[in-house]
């Protein structure tokens, strides 16, 4: 949905710009809705549960209006020092915005979860709530209307718009509301930029991405990397990495037989970092056992992590 813009973008009368909380259950579809604003995704997403595991900033641009749609995990009850953070930057996230969009998994709506997660999270907030009911296209139609009225009627949200996301279907209706909700302002950010973090959380998180497509069920969710080096070309960049995991079992799962699964992680990696930068790309991945990384306060802040 970002398009070409005039120098006098944000200067118009009338030009509107604010900040939108991003919340929801995990695996709701949080990260693929707002990758759907972009030509460029600058989220990873997965069918796996609790992919986001971070804050993130990205910056919606049109000739009518900036959203900052601001990302954040999925709500978990995970006792680590790395759920605690997690739920932190949700908590964060909704300090001080314009408004929310509350995600809900049309297939699976999980009512009573929800129902929790929209009572902790939005007690406190003044901004008004848009309830998103996302992967429509799993539901039937007849039994959309009944779904919608059932949300309605609990969560009484400031409007619900049902969309899917992954087929980009009305999506134009929700960038409406959207843009109704954004208080009359000036450009926040320049008009070409997308995400708020540094290239190296970018690469960490794209690699990152890869480790979820190629790696069994239980590794991704004990694997973190750690960007150690990027070297920036005119059209080209050089990254080290590093694969944190937990046990030496989970990184033989990693090196596969023959290193046959670091070989694809590396291969998927770079070219999806390939697609975003425009310009070559070589990657170094290492695999390391880091048995309490997810309990290790100054390597998570080093990863990107509030504390």
């Amino acid at each position: 949905m970002n398009s070409s813009f005039g120098s006098e973008i944000g200067e118009r009368p009338g030009f509107r710009s604010g900040f939108i909380a991003v919340l929801g259950l995990p695996n709701s579809g949080k990260s693929t809705l707002i990758n759907a604003f972009f030509d460029r995704q600058p989220l990873i997403v997965s069918a796996k549960p609790q992919t986001s595991r971070f804050q993130v900033r990205c910056i919606s641009t049109t000739d009518e209006r900036q959203a900052i749609l601001v990302d954040t995990p999925g709500w978990h009850a995970e006792g680590r020092t790395l759920g605690k953070f997690m739920r932190r930057e949700i908590a964060r996230s909704v300090e001080g915005t314009d408004a929310t969009l509350f995600v809900v998994d049309a297939a699976r709506p999980q009512v009573e979860r929800v129902r929790y997660a929209w009572g902790v999270l939005l007690k406190d907030s003044e901004a008004p709530v848009v309830l998103v009911l996302n992967k429509i296209d799993l539901v039937g139609r007849g039994k959309l209307p009944e779904l919608l009225d059932k949300l309605c009627k609990i969560f009484e949200p400031k409007e619900i718009v049902p969309v899917s996301a992954l087929k980009k279907e009305n999506l134009l209706e929700l960038d409406r509301v959207v843009t109704s909700l954004l208080p009359e302002g000036p450009l926040l950010y320049p008009p070409d930029t997308q995400i708020d973090k540094p290239d190296e959380f970018l690469f960490g998180e794209f690699i990152r991405e890869q480790v979820y497509r190629v790696a069994r069920e239980e590794v991704p969710f004990s694997c973190a990397v750690h960007v150690e080096t990027v070297e920036q070309g005119e059209a080209s960049v050089r990254i080290e990495a590093e694969l944190l995991v937990e046990r030496d079992s989970q990184k033989a799962i990693l090196i596969g037989a023959a290193g046959q699964n670091i070989s694809k992680i590396r291969t998927l990696a770079r070219d999806r970092i390939r697609r975003f930068t425009g310009g070559k790309v070589q990657l170094e991945l290492r695999v390391k056992v880091h048995a309490r990384w997810a309990s290790d306060e100054k390597l998570l802040e080093r990863m990107g992590h509030s504390v």
